[in-house]
């Protein structure tokens, strides 16, 4: 796979935490978004709606399926980026839902944005992510 650069391009929506670490975020991006996919090592902020940015570094990268999600919080949250990607303004049905599968990814948190004083970690990599929706 060729190495793209990124810059300030929104992709996936952030789901959750990893079980068990607090600095691991669990990222959901759709298959109709592979071309802007990260790559495992690769560095990047996020930046919520609040303004809150966290600098972080993809560890771990699997296929996930709706019906793998545990909760429903994040079962919400998949099937309402799933739609905003494709398109849609209807809620999927049950069999539509349980057909979904997707990339999901486990994220490092390196750093975080504290005011006006910068970041607490040096920022350094070639993937900008914004988790807005």
């Amino acid at each position: 796979m060729k190495k793209q650069e990124l810059y300030g391009q929104s992709v996936g929506t952030l789901v959750g935490q990893a079980a068990g670490d607090w600095r691991s975020l669990k990222l959901v991006v759709a298959f109709e978004e592979a071309d802007k996919r990260p790559l495992v090592g690769d560095f990047f902020v996020v930046q919520e709606e609040a303004g809150k940015t966290f600098v972080c570094r993809v560890e771990h990268e699997e296929y996930a399926s709706y019906s793998s999600e545990k909760g429903e919080r994040e079962r919400s949250l998949v099937e309402a980026h799933i739609r905003k990607v494709r398109g849609l303004s209807t809620e999927l049905t049950n069999e539509e839902k349980q057909a979904l599968f997707y990339f999901q990814y486990l994220r490092q948190l390196l750093g975080s944005n504290t005011g006006n004083n910068g970041m607490n970690t040096a920022q350094t990599g070639s993937m900008a992510i914004d988790s807005t929706n």
